[in-house]
């Protein structure tokens, strides 16, 4: 069973931060920290992906090393990264100027399609 300390472990051992070790398990960096925090459990499948990648590890390492490498590539540095979402303070987008008061609303009818009918036309 994976505990919070086994996963710790096995982060310091391959050398990943919490950012490339969730990506790592494939899973989001919140679920991680919750496993690690021990307010979450791991589920079966995530317990038994830990321990065929440790048999990739010890069968496979040029493969296992391209794992950590894309895990890495992909959690980088935590400092690195950007925040999502508008930060308190951040600049408004401008919305886009919205069209003249006097523009029909409705597609004129010659720009409809051969073949539609009158009624579809609401300028007439």
């Amino acid at each position: 069973m994976s505990t919070p300390e086994t996963l710790k472990a096995t982060a310091a051992r391959l050398g990943l931060s919490e950012l490339a070790m969730a990506a790592y398990l494939g899973v989001p960096v919140f679920t991680y920290r919750k496993w690690v925090n021990g307010t979450r459990g791991m589920d079966s499948a995530p317990r038994r992906l830990l321990e065929v990648l440790e048999m990739i590890e010890n069968e496979a390492p040029d493969l296992h090393l391209s794992l950590i490498d894309a895990a890495k590539a992909q959690g980088g540095p935590q400092e690195a990264r950007k925040p999502r979402g508008k930060g308190k303070g951040a600049p408004r987008s401008k919305k886009p100027a919205s069209a003249a008061p006097d523009a029909p609303s409705y597609v004129p009818a010659a720009s409809l399609p051969v073949g539609f009918p009158d009624w579809m036309n609401p300028g007439t």
